[in-house]
């Protein structure tokens, strides 16, 4: 026996990897995929539109890089509670809702309405150039463009 293993030793070697290798690979494609699937996982419904741990994730990181932006002094802990993101999750469900609600009432913000709220509104100072004009570069920087942005804002308008 010992001679046959120490004269095929390169044949048993093929073997013993033709019968591992499958497992580590099928096992390897399911932890990988269980492990995605976390945040992909639904936490919520609005109107049959799924509101994924993704999702919630990163509106709890907008909304506490927006209230350390206002508040710079603020301990970033008050913020890794379950009940602040548990508001984060309550808030994200509302503007769904009230999205919803508004698509289904059509109910549309005016170009006029729109412009009123943009020219006047003070927390929109840093985002207009001195002709009232948007500031194509701040917004850039947030990632958006001037359609994306009034977008938006209709958006929080309707809800």
């Amino acid at each position: 026996m010992f001679e046959f293993v120490r004269t095929h030793t390169r044949v048993l070697q093929l073997l013993l990897l033709l019968l591992i290798l499958p497992s580590f690979v099928v096992f390897g494609i399911q932890g990988y995929s269980s492990f995605n699937d976390g945040a992909n996982r639904n936490v919520a419904t609005v109107d049959g539109q799924p509101i994924t741990q993704a999702e919630w994730d990163s509106a709890h990181q907008r909304q506490v890089e927006r209230i350390r932006q206002q508040m710079p002094n603020v301990d970033a802990k008050v913020f890794d509670t379950p009940s602040a993101r548990g508001e984060t999750l309550d808030t994200l469900i509302r503007d769904r809702v009230l999205a919803v609600a508004a698509q289904s009432q059509h109910l549309v913000v005016s170009d006029d309405r729109l412009q009123r709220l943009f020219v006047s509104d003070p927390q929109y100072a840093m985002l207009r150039n001195a002709d009232g004009s948007v500031n194509k570069d701040v917004l850039a920087a947030q990632g958006m463009n001037s359609e994306m942005f009034a977008a938006r804002l209709r958006q929080d308008l309707a809800t």
